[in-house]
């Protein structure tokens, strides 16, 4: 420990110095700071607003008419530091309106401020289906809060009202933030490593969840319903998760901050019940822990940076090669960024596309990203001389940009029109996700009768793949094995994934109580994504019908792929009984340790076969490959009879 405090001094003074060199440099007016951006070919950066109408943007959402809604975070870690807030009335939260379609916000609002408002990091606006009011979500340690509008004059009705309480790190970047609305109709968010204390739904059923070192680690991201029912812990074991999104099939992203000054960030594929890998199994191991057994690896390396924001741009003006992809923002750097996703076996390989950056300007500190009903992006701007830290060095300044297509006018957000099966649907294969809750609302308020037509409109609907998706969600929420084995046919892989999804919602039945010729289907698919969703749903099965179809799937293990061998560890759960049950005859299943094999045993350490590794190095016909996959086996095994 002492040896290494001389480099730690080094490394943090380096740091110092670089931030006070910054902090010397004079801000830049909105006008010229937008002057020295760094702009993609093809797009056009503008500026919608800034200073004074608003500072310190932490998190943005864009509402149903295009109006950006800000979380300000003037009073950001004073709180934190023993000190008396800089501005007593509270933070707040603003929004900022084009009235005149101009591009520009010429109106800005105070929703809400008030001294319990503390450097907020998350908001989502969910707009009533009548378009008369809005529920506003707010993220802030200890509590997830929400405050109605149900008039619609964009002042709040009063105090915020808590959705869920039990967040650790108060006045704290790693305590709760970013918050999304999924293609479900819930609630998705975040939660850095300060962790959760007595974490429950709102309802006080179900399980009360406090940080521990199993199941509940470090960084999470969890769902819930609207009214905070149904709280569910998605994955764990991040660092600093800053937000997730959700795409319109139901897959999740997200980034993650590592331990600063590692160059060590990441985007990671959320697979359910995985655990990623912050905190290590035993002391000394590499980062992010991915030489371990059971840690699902990162999709992408991102190496220096302070990731914030983060959603799927789902189409509306943008070329159609952005339709589907991930958006990003990174304060560090001073990007925005594409990550363009294609599907690797049961997982992905991201390209990285920076889409604006800053060289000149080093106050740009891009905080968040959203897309507008027209389909444009809203980019929020910290605007500070630093980030992180528990620090700032500005508390005036914050400006949104809009990126377009080059050369495009105006700021037109179509017209709503929630009356007609022809306007649900369009609301529907909207970009944006307060327009796509409205519609979702509204379907939720129909009779069958009336829903499912609307629905069925949709999800025949060729030409929006996003919208499909969408509409198949619901329509396997309401009548679910009849779209389940109809979808689990369909040509592109995306929908069967999604079809098995859906049995995730509610009561259901898992992969493994359907019939023979579906289960077959599963096993037999040639998508190793289909079998990773497959087996991901079976983590909560019973273990006597889950056990031959996970065996099943395992086989189909191409001795490469990491995600599917992640997904497999995963479905034998994270209960010791339930897991020992399942991998009892593991021995059985797969008599020869061939390679593929001993992969496995690496991954799930079935305690029916690790007695017997010690026995195998004595064999003269192992391979030397193979005679160091036992003994990385034996070194990353717990049960002290492994060996033996």
């Amino acid at each position: 420990m002492f040896k290494r405090l001389p480099l730690l001094c080094v490394v943090m003074l380096a740091l110092s110095s670089t931030a006070l060199a910054q902090q010397d440099k004079p801000p830049y007016s909105p006008e010229k700071s937008l002057s020295t951006m760094t702009v993609a070919d093809g797009f056009e950066l503008s500026l919608f607003a800034a200073e004074p109408m608003f500072s310190n943007p932490t998190s943005i959402d864009v509402d149903h008419k295009g109006r950006v809604w800000v979380c300000e975070a003037v009073n950001y870690r004073f709180k934190l530091r023993g000190q008396p807030p800089l501005r007593k009335e509270g933070d707040r939260i603003v929004v900022l309106e084009d009235t005149d379609g101009d591009g520009k916000a010429d109106r800005d609002y105070t929703f809400y401020q008030g001294p319990e408002i503390m450097a907020p990091l998350g908001v989502a606006v969910a707009p009533d289906p009548s378009g008369k009011g809005l529920r506003v979500y707010v993220c802030q340690s200890p509590d997830i809060l929400y405050f109605e509008d149900r008039d619609g004059d964009l002042k709040a009705d009063g105090h915020g009202v808590k959705l869920l309480s039990g967040f650790q790190g108060i006045d704290h970047d790693h305590g709760v933030h970013g918050i999304t609305i999924g293609p479900d109709g819930r609630l998705y968010f975040t939660v850095g490593d300060a962790g959760v204390k007595d974490l429950q739904s709102s309802d006080g059923k179900g399980k009360k969840w406090t940080s521990n070192s199993t199941d509940c680690r470090a960084g999470t991201v969890w769902r819930c319903d609207m009214d905070g029912k149904n709280l569910e812990l998605i994955a764990h074991n991040f660092r600093n998760n800053y937000e997730a999104c959700v795409d319109s099939f139901g897959t999740i992203f997200l980034s993650d901050n590592d331990d600063d000054g590692n160059q060590q960030t990441r985007i990671c594929y959320v697979m359910p019940g995985g655990n990623y890998g912050y905190h290590p199994r035993g002391p000394g191991q590499s980062h992010w822990h991915e030489e371990q057994p059971g840690v699902v690896h990162k999709a992408l390396r991102t190496y220096f940076g302070s990731p914030t924001g983060i959603c799927f741009y789902e189409g509306g003006l943008l070329d159609r090669k952005y339709t589907g992809q991930l958006l990003h923002t990174d304060a560090g750097p001073r990007h925005l960024r594409c990550y363009h996703m294609k599907p690797k076996g049961a997982g992905y390989e991201l390209e990285q596309e920076v889409l604006v950056s800053n060289d000149k300007d080093t106050w740009f500190r891009p905080s968040d990203v959203c897309v507008a009903p027209d389909g444009s992006m809203m980019l929020a701007d910290w605007y500070d001389p630093g980030v992180g830290g528990h620090g700032m060095g500005d508390t005036a300044r914050g400006r949104v940009y809009r990126l377009t297509p080059k050369g495009h006018k105006g700021y037109s957000v179509p017209k709503l029109d929630l009356d007609s099966k022809e306007g649900i649907g369009a609301a529907l294969g909207s970009p944006n996700l307060a327009v796509r809750h409205m519609a979702i609302a509204r379907l939720a308020g129909l009779m069958p009768e009336e829903a499912i037509p609307a629905l069925e409109r949709v999800a025949n609907q060729k030409d929006n793949e996003q919208g499909r998706g969408r509409a198949l969600w619901l329509l396997g929420q309401r009548q679910r094995l009849r779209f389940v084995n109809a979808a689990l046919g369909d040509r592109d892989e995306r929908f069967r994934i999604l079809a098995l999804r859906s049995l995730r919602d509610g009561q259901h039945s898992s992969p493994a109580e359907m019939s023979g010729d579906v289960r077959r289907m599963i096993v037999e698919d040639g998508s190793a994504a289909v079998r990773r969703e497959a087996l991901l749903l079976l983590r909560d099965a019973d273990p006597e019908k889950a056990e031959g179809l996970i065996f099943d799937l395992a086989k189909r293990y191409d001795g490469t792929d990491h995600f599917y061998r992640a997904a497999i560890n995963i479905a034998c759960g994270a209960d010791p009984k339930r897991r020992e049950a399942i991998l009892e005859d593991f021995h059985k299943q797969f008599p020869d340790l061939d390679a593929k094999t001993l992969d496995l045993v690496w991954e799930l350490r079935p305690a029916s076969v690790l007695p017997k590794l010690g026995e195998k190095l004595a064999d003269a016909k192992l391979t030397p490959a193979l005679r160091g996959r036992v003994l990385d086996i034996l070194a990353a095994s717990d049960d002290a009879s492994a060996g033996l």
